[in-house]
């Protein structure tokens, strides 16, 4: 949930929020999940370096392209996360580790359109 509200405003908001918002937003989902200080932080950061680094030539990003690009971001969030867990040791189940991409990309459009008041123009 909260990553898909840092990619909201790190994508439509972009003079508002950026690389630290999302540092804080993971910093708080480390805290909140007790997951290793950083990971989260780490995850979310490169997540939305990547989706301003790939979006900043366009001017109108529509909602089908914010769809696509969230679950792009989705995909490589979990692959960091995979990445991170496997390095630490941490023992999980590989196929519930990818469930969360299905049901994040389903519920984008809630979050999209709760959010989208604040929107700018």
């Amino acid at each position: 949930f909260l990553l898909l509200v840092t990619l909201f405003w790190v994508l439509c908001q972009p003079a508002w929020c950026g690389i630290w918002f999302a540092f804080f937003l993971g910093f708080a989902s480390d805290l909140i999940l007790d997951a290793m200080l950083g990971q989260y932080a780490l995850s979310f950061v490169v997540i939305a370096f990547f989706a301003r680094y790939f979006t900043r030539n366009q001017r109108v990003l529509t909602f089908v392209n914010l769809w696509i690009v969230v679950g792009i971001a989705l995909f490589l969030h979990l692959l960091i996360q995979l990445f991170l867990q496997e390095m630490a040791g941490i023992q999980f189940s590989i196929i519930k580790h990818w469930q969360p991409l299905w049901s994040s990309i389903i519920v984008w459009p809630v979050i999209y359109f709760l959010l989208k008041p604040w929107r700018e123009s």
